[in-house]
């Protein structure tokens, strides 16, 4: 018989379901990640969080923030792999308005897309990055129900 070869990257994708799958499995996590920056932001949050997780986090919240690009794949992330998120203050320029706080999210060091900001930008408003969590499933009528319909396919 003939032998098929499935890379590591396409049965990893395969094992996890995929972006849609791995927007709802990291959806929890997202919501947590943003609360924190928000909480840091504001000044009653930590200032340094760390969160450790296996490959199998890495490689579904970065198809969770649509860090793959436009296609399905999922890859494997290489060994001691990071996410990170930044928060920053830009500097004001008039003393009249308070700038507002941007987001920035690294992989291995390499700026990362965020869901609800421009693309092609490094920094992200950070109440635009929240409310595209937050607001992510409003579509399919929350969160819970889009688990449950994907639960039925």
């Amino acid at each position: 018989g003939s032998s098929r070869v499935i890379s590591g990257d396409s049965a990893y994708c395969a094992r996890y379901g995929g972006r849609e799958a791995s927007r709802l499995a990291m959806h929890p996590l997202l919501l947590e990640i943003t609360s924190r920056l928000q909480a840091a932001a504001e000044g009653s949050g930590a200032r340094l969080t760390l969160l450790s997780g296996h490959d199998t986090v890495v490689a579904q919240l970065l198809a969770a923030l649509d860090a793959t690009g436009e296609s399905e794949r999922c890859g494997w992330p290489p060994y001691a792999s990071r996410v990170v998120f930044e928060v920053w203050a830009p500097v004001r320029r008039d003393e009249g308005r308070t700038p507002a706080l941007v987001v920035r999210a690294l992989f291995n060091g390499v700026p990362q897309p965020l869901p609800g900001c421009s693309p092609g930008l490094e920094l992200c408003p950070l109440r635009a990055f929240a409310q595209a969590v937050e607001a992510r499933f409003s579509a399919q009528g929350g969160f819970e129900r889009a688990c449950a319909a994907k639960a039925r396919l």
